[in-house]
């Protein structure tokens, strides 16, 4: 039997003996102490559960359960102390009220928080602040009417104990919808395990509150005490290696997931607002304070939303950027590939251009003579190191912003100059070719001792119809096969 479960039938066997003792004789001493013993059990488990959890954001959400769990046992031992330590049975006292209600404050910080996303430290300082405020309004709604002295009368006392209710099921409510949107396994049993408690919870103290009220003498401490039975789950599925609560709903869907992930962080200052337009009524400044705060909660929030979309934006545009020149630049060379060519050529034909477009286009192709004896006898490290050399020293002839070279493959280079006529093409081939051979790397293949590069040249003007830039390098590879079998190292061109 898994020690989980004999945790639990052991608390379960000992709320039967606390029963059965309650009928014979007072057991307002061990019913204090079983009601305290639960919710510290289910702390420690709590708290062991996040020591283990591998994920960050569900560590914090069992962190925040295990610190609503030790709120709740303080005001449990406040109730000890005051209750039968002192026997001060008849009035309540305000500060354990108080943290019987501020129990819930790392609760909302639970269903508020986005999951998985890293928020500046103002943004969780502000989730803190209204969480502390919802608790506090909702505390002096629910217990506005009780003088320090005091009982609240009976119509009072209905409506605080509603309002409680109200409190308890809105948690309850708010686990179960965040249950729903959750998608990995572990975030699942978390939300199922504290769905299926704040719901036990809720209904548990309902019962109690209300039977309590209307039957004073019938509900001994030994019945009150049963409120251990809504920890005792969670003290079973929070348990690390336990096995999860099977859930009512299939994996949600990606539309449903982002929209609760969505509200959550509006919850709080929603949830704030009106309970401030509500406090209005019996206190207004501190109903005013609310509202300002709630508004400026959600207004600084916003403000951080658009902060973040932008910052994102940029970091996506940023990184689309790099993984384009990537993908446009050749790796060994470093020179741009022929996919950047297309680019290039969308971007001249850019409705902006289309006014004053090139009249003259001139293509040319350079290619290194006798490439593959000279791997074949240096070795591919040198080749390589050629062709990095040969690409920046044509790429330092390029003289207009709008020319372009690429690596067309191989040993092979495209050259592209808008707006060179026939004209101007033999003095820039002749410039790619004299740069090379300015560079004197040693070719002990070629017939002048060093490598040099073939150029064949193309042009087109607008006056011979629509530009064709494939009909073009056609034309200019046409060229360059032609400067190669009249014996490389020159330029060769066709206008």
């Amino acid at each position: 039997m898994p020690l989980s479960l004999r945790v639990t039938l052991g608390f379960l066997a000992a709320q039967a003996l606390l029963l059965a003792a309650g009928v014979a004789g007072d057991t307002t001493l061990p019913a204090y102490l079983v009601v305290l013993a639960a919710p510290l059990l289910a702390l420690a488990v709590t708290l062991w559960r996040a020591r283990v959890e591998t994920e960050p954001a569900v560590r914090w959400g069992w962190t925040c359960v295990a610190a609503s769990l030790g709120i709740w046992s303080l005001g449990q031992a406040g109730n000890l102390w005051w209750e039968w330590g002192l026997g001060q049975h008849a009035l309540p006292h305000r500060a354990i009220l108080m943290l019987f209600q501020l129990w819930a404050v790392p609760l909302l910080l639970l269903l508020a928080r986005p999951w998985r996303e890293r928020e500046p430290h103002t943004a969780f300082g502000l989730d803190v602040i209204q969480a502390l405020a919802v608790s506090l309004a909702w505390f002096w709604l629910t217990w506005g009417s009780l003088a320090a002295d005091s009982l609240p009368d009976a119509p009072g006392l209905s409506s605080q104990l509603w309002l409680i209710d109200a409190q308890n099921l809105y948690l309850g409510v708010g686990m179960a919808v965040c249950w729903s949107a959750a998608v990995s396994s572990a975030e699942r049993t978390l939300f199922g395990a504290m769905s299926l408690h704040v719901g036990l919870y809720t209904l548990g103290a309902a019962l109690n509150n209300h039977l309590t009220t209307r039957w004073p003498e019938a509900v001994t401490p030994a019945w009150s005490s049963l409120i251990t039975l809504t920890f005792l789950p969670l003290v079973w599925l929070a348990w690390p290696g336990a096995r999860p609560l099977p859930s009512p709903w299939p994996l949600p869907s990606r539309r449903w997931e982002f929209l609760v992930r969505s509200v959550s962080p509006m919850l709080l200052s929603g949830t704030l607002l009106l309970l401030s337009l509500r406090l209005i009524r019996l206190d207004y400044g501190w109903g005013v304070a609310g509202v300002l705060l709630a508004a400026g909660a959600s207004a600084w929030r916003s403000t951080l939303a658009q902060v973040q979309h932008r910052l994102k934006s940029e970091s996506l545009r940023r990184q689309r950027r790099k993984l384009a020149r990537i993908a446009w630049t050749d790796a060994l060379t470093g020179v741009p590939n022929r996919h950047h060519l297309k680019q290039v050529m969308a971007r001249l034909r850019q409705p902006e251009r289309r006014r004053h477009p090139p009249r003259d286009w001139t293509v040319m192709m350079v290619d290194v003579d006798h490439f593959k004896p000279l791997n074949d006898q240096r070795g591919h490290r040198y080749g390589d190191a050629c062709l990095r050399q040969v690409a920046q020293a044509l790429s330092g002839t390029l003289a207009r912003p709008d020319d372009v070279l690429v690596r067309y493959g191989g040993e092979e280079f495209l050259a592209l100059f808008p707006a060179a006529s026939h004209r101007d093409a033999p003095g820039l081939a002749e410039r790619l070719r004299s740069a090379v051979e300015a560079l004197a790397l040693q070719h002990p293949a070629s017939p002048s001792g060093c490598v040099t590069v073939s150029v064949g040249w193309a042009s087109h003007s607008e006056q011979t119809g629509e530009l064709d830039l494939d009909t073009l390098i056609a034309q200019a590879d046409l060229a360059l096969y032609r400067a190669k079998c009249e014996g490389r190292n020159r330029v060769v061109g066709m206008a």
